[in-house]
C-alpha cells in the first residue's frame, strides 16, 4: 500500500542497506525462518525493498500523519526494540514516547483471551501486515471485555490522593497546630526551649 495515502504501511527493507547501517544477522533469526511454512517466506521474500533509512522517514511521516495513541507489540521488547534500533543506526529517533508502548499479551491475559475463543487469522502468518492487524483485533476484543471502549478513559484522582485540609478556619487551625507543636516539643525534649515544627503546611515556633 501507499504510505503516503492508506491506513497501513507495509514495506520491505533491503537487507543491503541494514548492513551498511551497521546492524547484523542473527543467525537464530534466519534459522527461524527456514523453520517456517512456504507460504509465509515467499511472502517476505516477494515483498519490495526499500533502503532502511527511506523506509524509517516515510513511515515516520505516516505515523506522525496518524497519531496513534498507543503502540502495540506483541510484545515490546522484540519489534518495538528492533525497531527504536534501526531508527538510531540511520541518526533517527522513534517517533513515539516510551509511554505510548503497549503489550498486546498483557491486555490478552487481562481480558482472559483463550476463555473466548481464537480470532480467526486472516492473511498470511508471519507476515508483517497480517500479524498487525490479527493483533490490532486482539486489543480491540480486550477493550471490549474490559469495557474499556474505544479509548481508555483517564481516570480522576483517588479520594485520598487529594490533599489534606484543616476542618478548622486558617487562623484557628494555625493556633491549634502550634498549640500541639508546643506540646510535643515540650513532652519529647524539654531541654530545647524553642524548636522549629512544621505541621500541615505552617511553620510554628
Amino acid at each position: 500500500p501507499d504510505p503516503e495515502g492508506d491506513l497501513t504501511y507495509h514495506m520491505g527493507i533491503s537487507l543491503t542497506s541494514s548492513l551498511m547501517a551497521g546492524l547484523n544477522i542473527d543467525p537464530a533469526t534466519l534459522a527461524w525462518w527456514r523453520e517456517q511454512e512456504a507460504e509465509a517466506r515467499t511472502a517476505v521474500s516477494e515483498l519490495t525493498t526499500m533502503a532502511l533509512g527511506w523506509v524509517i522517514s516515510t513511515f515516520e511521516k505516516w505515523y506522525r500523519r496518524h497519531q496513534p495513541e498507543a503502540v502495540w507489540a506483541y510484545g515490546p521488547a522484540s519489534d518495538v526494540v528492533w525497531w527504536e534500533a534501526a531508527c538510531r543506526a540511520v541518526g533517527a529517533e522513534a517517533p513515539w514516547r516510551y509511554s505510548d508502548v503497549q503489550c498486546v499479551r498483557t491486555i490478552k491475559r487481562l481480558s482472559r483471551y483463550e476463555e473466548h475463543g481464537e480470532i480467526p487469522f486472516e492473511g498470511v502468518q508471519h507476515d508483517a501486515l497480517a500479524d498487525a492487524i490479527h493483533q490490532a483485533r486482539m486489543v480491540q476484543r480486550g477493550y471490549r471485555e474490559l469495557g474499556l471502549g474505544l479509548v481508555l478513559p483517564v481516570a480522576a484522582p483517588p479520594p485520598f490522593a487529594a490533599p489534606l485540609r484543616s476542618p478548622l478556619p486558617r487562623e484557628r487551625g494555625r493556633a491549634a497546630a502550634g498549640r500541639f507543636a508546643r506540646r510535643t516539643t515540650k513532652r519529647h525534649n524539654a531541654s530545647i526551649p524553642r524548636r522549629l515544627v512544621r505541621t500541615r503546611g505552617y511553620q510554628v515556633q
